[in-house]
């Protein structure tokens, strides 16, 4: 089950990301695979994300590929 479909999942990340902000911390969510997870962390106030969604386990030299192609790879995406 999703973040975006477990009511207590969502209670705990938004207390999370707003403790993360009264701290001036930057926040990060993990293991996000799917939108509708990244739509709720985008109405979370979430500032940056990563996972499967994002892009896949890769070598260095397909790292700095991804880097220099990301906006076309992320255009949809906040992050």
């Amino acid at each position: 089950m999703s973040a975006a479909e477990s009511l207590e999942s969502q209670a705990f990340i938004r207390a999370t990301v707003e403790l993360g902000h009264r701290l001036a911390l930057t926040v990060v969510a993990e293991g996000v695979e799917d939108r509708a997870t990244l739509e709720f962390l985008r109405r979370a106030r979430c500032g940056y994300v990563q996972g499967f969604l994002v892009a896949r386990p890769m070598t260095g030299e397909q790292t700095v590929d991804w880097i220099v192609n990301r906006r076309q790879l992320t255009r949809h995406m906040l992050i």
